[in-house]
């Protein structure tokens, strides 16, 4: 389909080609046109343009919901259903990639700020049981000499 090359719409200076509507009309329909595009503006027929045919042959297209669909198509259909499940269990992947590192580098983060806190509470520790275990040794001599 075509409009024809030959019409035309007349409209005011100040006017616009926006500015005028346009309908399709198919009341006058011939062996070449199939119809016409009728441009008002103002409440005023300012021109007309035929549709007409071009006797163009388009290809005929198979739609999917058909029952003729070949096998070919299926596969097709299949294999791209396959590579979206993949592309989605990639982009799962990453994500929950980031989400562990992300979460890990928190951590690291919490025990070198409090790397010294944590030390000094080791070392307390540490001297403690050194001083029970002194202790201990201490009562076991006094024991033993009574």
């Amino acid at each position: 389909m075509d409009i024809d090359k030959d019409a035309g719409i007349v409209l005011p200076k100040t006017a616009e080609f926006s500015d005028a509507t346009s309908k399709i009309v198919y009341d006058d329909v011939t062996n070449d046109t199939v119809g016409t595009i009728e441009y008002t503006y103002a409440g005023h027929e300012v021109g007309k343009a035929d549709i007409v045919k071009t006797n163009v042959q388009v290809p005929e297209y198979k739609f999917s919901n058909q029952t003729d669909v070949s096998e070919e198509a299926q596969t097709e259909e299949t294999e791209h259903v396959s590579k979206i499940q993949i592309r989605m269990s990639t982009i799962i992947t990453v994500v929950v990639v980031v989400l562990v590192l992300l979460v890990l580098g928190i951590i690291i983060k919490k025990v070198a700020d409090n790397f010294y806190i944590i030390k000094h509470n080791f070392e307390v520790r540490k001297e403690h049981k050194r001083l029970f275990k002194r202790e201990k040794k201490r009562n076991k001599r006094r024991r033993r000499r009574r």
